[in-house]
């Protein structure tokens, strides 16, 4: 063996010093990979999402717990296994091979697919695929990352049905229902019922606010609404007024909610009421009671002043009841009526039923009488008891002009002798 030069063995030992640099290196950049990698897939194996990988014909090489569980299988009756027992023949042909060509294609795709549980029931995942690559760019297999999406999609099927629930009572309701930006009041929608109501097409009240169809004498009011709504979320049943596109307003009562756009701009929801019917109603059976109260109240001062035709030309008027000022006005009107309607000569004021006999009840008895002879009837008081005698003589009442009987019986005798009719005993 041919002598080393001492200058040989010096570079010989530098070579084989960078060459342990290198491997230790290496195989710290292992160490460290292999690190990363446990981490991964100790990632992978807390994460909720289920996790698999295949080889291009799709055969399963590895899964994760969430997978497996998410399938009703556990992992060792997976690993092996082709993809497509988790997809019945329709997903396979409608969804997944369509799906996978464009993975494919593009190297990654992400969409929601259909798949089928270990006791064939089928439930909706959304998928992400990636083509695994070498460093080369050529594609390996592979890997897939699912979640079961059955609530949300249950979510977003009870939504559409509430919201097509919604828009059919929107259509169909005789209620105008609207909606109204809250700060500006602009109308946002209108139902058919809305429109109608107050005159416009929809294209015409985009151009107008809330403000626009109220008139200015529900500002304040309006403010309290607004307050409300502010406090609780809601207002209503709020009554006011709406102005019609032809000028003319009618009343109205409104229910409202506030709500947020997925923008974060707040709406109001309000259903309109046009109550003018009612309103008519009301002032119709206002109307019908005030004639009700009117004919009661006349049929009872007929009745508290009635008029008694004896005979031809003699008429009584029994009084009963206390006697007061607005009271003796309809005495005097009754009786000077039933003197025009019988043409009474003779008239008797019959005040036994009159409790109370004062200078008050006295001077409307004086002023009854003076209005009888004026129209010609000659007049006599009866029913003057001894108590009322001296309760007028107490009182200082001059009587002296008023032709006064003790009772009626005597009354009648005096008013038929004066106009020249005899009783005769049977």
């Amino acid at each position: 063996m041919t002598e080393k030069t001492k200058e040989q063995l010096v570079n010989e030992l530098a070579e084989a010093r960078d060459r342990i640099a290198e491997l230790e290196t290496s195989e710290a950049e292992l160490k460290q990979k292999e690190q990363e990698l446990r981490r991964l897939g100790l990632a992978i194996e807390q994460t909720a999402e289920g996790v698999a990988t295949a080889d291009l014909e799709g055969n399963i090489q590895f899964t994760n717990e969430a997978w497996a569980a998410m399938h009703g299988y556990t992992v060792e009756e997976i690993l092996g296994q082709h993809l497509s027992m988790f997809h019945t023949e329709e997903q396979l042909k409608n969804e997944v091979t369509p799906f996978n060509e464009q993975t494919l294609a593009k190297g990654q795709n992400k969409g929601e697919l259909g798949h089928v549980r270990k006791d064939g029931t089928t439930f909706p995942t959304r998928m992400t695929v990636t083509v695994v690559k070498d460093d080369a760019g050529n594609p390996l297999g592979l890997m897939a990352t699912a979640r079961d999406i059955t609530e949300q999609v249950e979510r977003q099927a009870a939504l559409r049905e509430s919201e097509q629930r919604f828009r059919g009572l929107y259509e169909s309701s005789p209620l105008g229902i609207i909606l109204n930006d809250y700060e500006t009041g602009d109308y946002q929608e209108a139902n058919d019922a809305f429109l109608e109501m107050v005159g416009y097409t929809l294209d015409e009240l985009n151009q107008l606010s809330y403000w626009d169809l109220t008139p200015e004498k529900y500002s304040d009011q309006e403010d309290a609404q607004i307050r409300s709504m502010e406090e609780s979320g809601h207002y209503g049943p709020y009554e006011k007024e709406y102005i019609h596109k032809d000028g003319t307003v009618f009343p109205v009562v409104l229910n409202g909610v506030v709500t947020t756009d997925n923008k974060g701009r707040k709406l109001i929801w309000s259903t309109v009421e046009d109550i003018s019917e009612r309103k008519r109603a009301e002032e119709e059976r206002e109307r019908l009671q005030q004639e009700v109260i009117e004919a009661q109240k006349q049929a009872l001062q007929e009745l508290s002043t009635p008029i008694i035709p004896i005979m031809d030309r003699i008429i009584v008027m029994p009084l009963v009841g206390s006697v007061d000022t607005m009271r003796a006005r309809d005495i005097m009107r009754r009786l000077l009526a039933g003197i025009r309607e019988h043409r009474a000569k003779v008239v008797i004021l019959d005040i036994t039923g009159v409790p109370i006999v004062d200078s008050g009840v006295a001077d409307h008895l004086n002023k009854t009488v003076q209005a009888a002879r004026l129209k010609g009837a000659r007049t006599i008081v009866t029913g003057i008891s001894d108590a009322v005698a001296e309760t007028i003589v107490d009182l200082g009442i001059d009587w002296s002009g008023i032709e006064t009987l003790s009772d009626l019986q005597t009354g009648l005798v005096v008013a038929l002798n004066s106009l020249n009719v005899k009783l005769s005993k049977a």
